[in-house]
């Protein structure tokens, strides 16, 4: 779909355009790493990447991170969702970022990627508010704050939610009944 196809639709229809295309887009091995060491990381559970990624083989896809987070102990989905209802997620959450086409390299052109096959990126939200955006970025040190309205343009359509599927019994108080909490999206 061109781009003067794309801006004739309406919003709802572009950010559903935008989610299929991330969803067919296909994960590298880097991307693949860095969101798995991102929930990890988040809900302190040890992450070793060759241990877990090497359960699994390439090409990688987003069914592939969501098994790979059921492999930590995390129940984890994937779901489209429009820009518009980010703000209403309790974060933190994972997010698919539109596709950098990456430039060939000046030398070693042998083991160049591919220009035209975009890679997925990913951002683990960490708190939406006052109209803004908290956010790392796969690939980018430290944190990001960009206005909503930004964030939003660079969204892809898909989030990944996750959960731990227990909890570490330090974490739960003698006699209590209380419950997991929901992940939406998973399975």
């Amino acid at each position: 779909m061109g781009l003067q196809a794309l801006q004739s639709l309406s919003a709802g229809e572009r950010q559903k355009v935008k989610a299929d295309r991330a969803r067919e887009t296909a994960l590298d091995h880097e991307a693949l790493v860095w969101v798995l060491s991102a929930l990890s990381q988040l809900f302190g559970i040890p992450f070793d990447s060759k241990l877990v990624v090497g359960q699994f083989s390439p090409p990688y896809g987003f069914d592939t991170v969501a098994r790979a987070a059921d492999s930590l102990g995390l129940r984890a989905g994937w779901k489209n969702l429009p820009a518009s209802r980010l703000k209403k997620l309790v974060a933190p959450f994972v997010v698919t970022l539109l596709p950098i086409f990456r430039e060939p390299r000046q030398f070693n052109l042998d083991t160049s990627p591919d220009p035209g096959v975009p890679n997925a990126r990913f951002a683990l939200v960490l708190r939406i508010d006052e109209g803004r955006v908290a956010f790392f970025e796969q690939g980018v040190a430290g944190h990001t704050i960009l206005p909503l309205a930004e964030f939003e343009s660079r969204y892809a359509g898909m989030v990944l939610q996750a959960v731990p599927k227990s909890r570490p019994l330090a974490d739960v108080p003698a006699g209590s009944t209380e419950s997991q909490p929901a992940c939406t999206t998973c399975e």
